[in-house]
């Protein structure tokens, strides 16, 4: 009996680790199922997104501030968030809905106030992987950096201007790489993910479960 057959399946050959997980840094083409409104501890507003990933689904939190604790507006979250809108050819966005969607543990679902403007909305997202230290744990975030039209990766700038389409995703695809900080190195963290990222260390950004509020309004 053979211990172990050989195979020249190609798929079989093809050692490269496909994962359709977001947990590096990227341009992903996704589908925004549902984009609902967070507050946080300390009062500041977020738009997370609940992906989706060639059929896996998963959420990015933190990501696009809307205004900062004390009540103000947050210019780099707000500029992201009206980009997003002017690629999906959204004028305003209404009220909020509340909705149960799948974005607790396990899948488990959560009630949430939804833009279900953005419902289903296929785009590029461009993602950076930001690496930090807090009480000497390696702590990773997602930050969205950009979004870009899916079918020709236009920015909303060349959307308006109706020129350069994809240029500025051609750069910026050169130029992605990962954020340091705190001190910490490349080697320092490729080392902390191989070691299974730290396991039960807590992501920085993400709330135990969504504040109910009206989008817009106070």
């Amino acid at each position: 009996m053979a211990f172990f057959n050989t195979s020249k399946d190609e798929e079989v050959l093809n050692t490269e680790r496909k994962s359709k997980f977001i947990n590096r840094t990227g341009f992903y083409p996704v589908t925004l199922v549902k984009s609902f409104v967070s507050v946080g501890n300390k009062g500041s507003e977020c738009v997370d997104f609940l992906v989706d990933l060639e059929g896996q689904e998963q959420v990015l939190y933190g990501n696009v501030r809307l205004t900062n604790n004390d009540g103000s507006s947050n210019d780099i979250g707000t500029k992201i968030f009206n980009s997003l809108l002017v690629i999906a050819d959204i004028e305003s966005i209404e009220d909020t809905e509340e909705e149960e969607i799948p974005i607790g543990k396990g899948g488990e679902l959560v009630s949430a106030p939804v833009l279900t403007e953005l419902d289903d909305f296929e785009v590029v997202v461009h993602i950076q992987m930001r690496y930090s230290k807090w009480k000497d744990k390696i702590r990773e975030s997602k930050d969205i950096k950009g979004f870009y039209r899916i079918d020709d990766f236009a920015t909303a700038k060349e959307i308006v201007n109706d020129e350069g389409h994809g240029e500025t995703y051609e750069k910026e695809v050169q130029l992605a790489t990962d954020m340091y900080k705190d001190g910490l190195t490349e080697e320092e963290v490729s080392e902390w993910i191989k070691s299974g990222r730290g396991k039960k260390t807590a992501k920085s950004d993400k709330p135990s479960a969504p504040k109910k509020r009206t989008f817009g309004k106070k």
